[in-house]
């Protein structure tokens, strides 16, 4: 792990991702979840925010951090799913938006979009 990447990314297993194909998304808004059971994904949690994309499994030995766990999670902001909607960052992306292709486990996540 690199010195600049969050110390909760090693506890990260593996990826779900709830569509299809995300490389047709130019970009996904990653954030990370402070939830208190590592085994159970609060889905309900992040319906109103828009399309949950996909989201981070914890490894079976991962320790809480202070009663908490961590886990990165990613969504478009269009509830409907559809990654080419009115998108006012046709030349960039949001705060929190990072390029679809550089999602990985255990992996920093690079700010920007694909396309």
């Amino acid at each position: 792990m690199n010195d600049d990447q969050s110390p909760h990314l090693q506890d990260e297993d593996k990826i779900v991702w709830l569509v299809e194909d995300r490389s047709s998304y130019p970009y996904l808004r990653e954030e990370v979840a402070r939830v208190s059971r590592k085994d159970i994904w609060g889905k309900k949690y992040y319906h109103k925010i828009g399309s949950l994309v996909g989201y981070v499994v914890l490894k079976p030995e991962t320790k809480a951090i202070d009663t908490y766990y961590y886990r990165r999670y990613w969504w478009f902001k269009d509830k409907t799913g559809n990654p080419k909607p009115y998108d006012p960052y046709d030349t960039g992306s949001p705060g929190q938006g990072v390029k679809t292709s550089s999602i990985a486990v255990r992996t920093q996540s690079v700010h920007g979009r694909d396309f």
